[in-house]
């Protein structure tokens, strides 16, 4: 007896990863601000060190806007550093980092935290 023919369910792509963030300090290439998601590179730039934290969190609102104070994920944000970097290094670019804020509720009130929640890797 034959069956009955089984509905289809379309295949859809698999939803984008969250961006992500990636911060790396080489004493040749400098600086480098790349947003990543999954293996998909979104953008990158070099900066100057002056500059940093405030392109660190240009970036960060323009490519992720402004979460509503009631969501408590952070960004991501990974520090990519040499094994024999210095530690000032990595505190700047962690400083860089940890200097965008964004409002949270918390306790029944909104409060500014930081915006990354950070990550190191270290090659």
């Amino acid at each position: 007896m034959p069956r009955p023919p089984r509905e289809t369910v379309p295949l859809s792509a698999p939803p984008m990863p969250e961006p992500v963030l990636n911060l790396s300090k080489d004493p040749d290439a400098g600086i480098e601000l790349v947003w990543k998601a999954g293996s998909t590179v979104l953008s990158e730039e070099k900066v100057d060190p002056p500059d940093l934290a405030e392109r660190v969190c240009a970036t960060r609102n323009a490519r992720r806007g402004s979460r509503p104070a009631g969501d408590a994920r952070a960004d991501r944000a990974v520090l990519h550093v040499a094994n024999g970097a210095i530690a000032s290094d990595v505190a700047f670019l962690a400083a860089a980092a940890s200097s965008c804020k964004r409002p949270q509720m918390i306790g029944g009130e909104v409060r500014d935290v930081p915006a990354f929640w950070l990550t190191f890797a270290v090659y």
